[in-house]
């Protein structure tokens, strides 16, 4: 059951970040995108994800530790190494472009940071899905 609750909140993911790389990214990228965006997105949609990606890593924890297999720690591993990687890196970036940039901040530099958002949004993208691939073998198994 938890296994399964977790690929299901993983592929809910997975959603969420080629909806991120695919429409998010581009419209920000823009001339004036980043303004656009802010002005029109009152609501973080990380607020919604962020706790599904929680519970998708606890209940890979909580599985993988009730019942071991390879497929499943490799999951786990990912789901974990993909939080770690948002936490440390892709928040924070995050933050600065579009919560609370620093005071004069340029739209070039935000630009640049909105990159290596995007860049680390890929390597998380396929931390995932390496991620519910595993699980899903896991499911079969």
């Amino acid at each position: 059951m938890l296994l399964a609750i977790g690929t299901i909140n993983l592929g809910l993911l997975i959603g969420g970040n080629v909806f991120e790389q695919l429409y998010v990214m581009p419209g920000c990228r823009q001339a004036g995108g980043i303004a656009t965006w802010k002005a029109f997105n009152t609501r973080n949609v990380a607020l919604f994800f962020l706790p599904l990606a929680v519970s998708a890593g606890l209940c890979l924890v909580a599985s993988t530790a009730l019942v071991y297999s390879d497929a499943k720690l490799v999951a786990m591993a990912s789901v974990v190494s993909a939080l770690v990687l948002t936490g440390a890196y892709i928040i924070p970036r995050i933050v600065r472009v579009f919560a609370r940039p620093r005071p004069g901040q340029t739209e070039a530099e935000s630009l640049r940071l909105l990159g290596q958002y995007r860049s680390a949004n890929r390597v998380r993208l396929v931390l995932a899905f390496s991620g519910l691939v595993c699980a899903v073998i896991a499911l079969r198994g």
